[in-house]
């Protein structure tokens, strides 16, 4: 059995804090792994990259080396969005504001500001999400893969 705890409120370490206490008591061993909100890392980073123009070539039918700076920055934020639409994590947007018009607006945010954990997250679901709507093997690798591998252990 692996569970899973995210951490990121005085609540949810409340939570995590009785479910450890709850299976402590019921199984009297547990191996626990912790992974600080640390940024990501530049492996992660470069993977998502690499991710991001596999999914533009795969989706347009097109070569890896043909897709556009354009294609690319466009697909990181739709799939941003996509992520917090689809699982509801707040923390893959922020609210930016005009300073000519003072509107604000969500946004998503950039990958550089996202933890290890939370970039470790948004590319389970990316892995998740392509795999399952497009068919799309999107490979493990580097940092990501020792974090995905680290996280399956019992």
């Amino acid at each position: 059995m692996m569970i899973e705890l995210l951490i990121n409120s005085d609540t949810s370490k409340l939570q995590a804090l009785r479910k450890l206490s709850d299976l402590y008591l019921e199984y009297k061993y547990l191996k626990v792994k912790v992974y600080p909100g640390a940024k990501s890392s530049l492996d992660q980073k470069a993977l998502f990259h690499v991710w991001v123009r596999e999914i533009v070539a795969a989706i347009e039918g097109k070569s890896v080396k043909s897709v556009t700076v354009a294609e690319i920055e466009g697909t990181k934020r739709a799939l941003k969005l996509m992520c917090y639409s689809n699982a509801g994590w707040s923390f893959m947007v922020h609210r930016v504001r005009n300073i000519f018009t003072n509107e604000s607006k969500l946004d998503a945010k950039s990958i550089a500001e996202l933890t290890r954990g939370e970039q470790f997250q948004f590319m389970e679901w990316l892995q998740a999400t392509m795999a399952d709507k497009y068919g799309l093997i999107l490979e493990s690798k580097g940092d990501y893969k020792t974090l995905k591998g680290g996280n399956n252990e019992c």
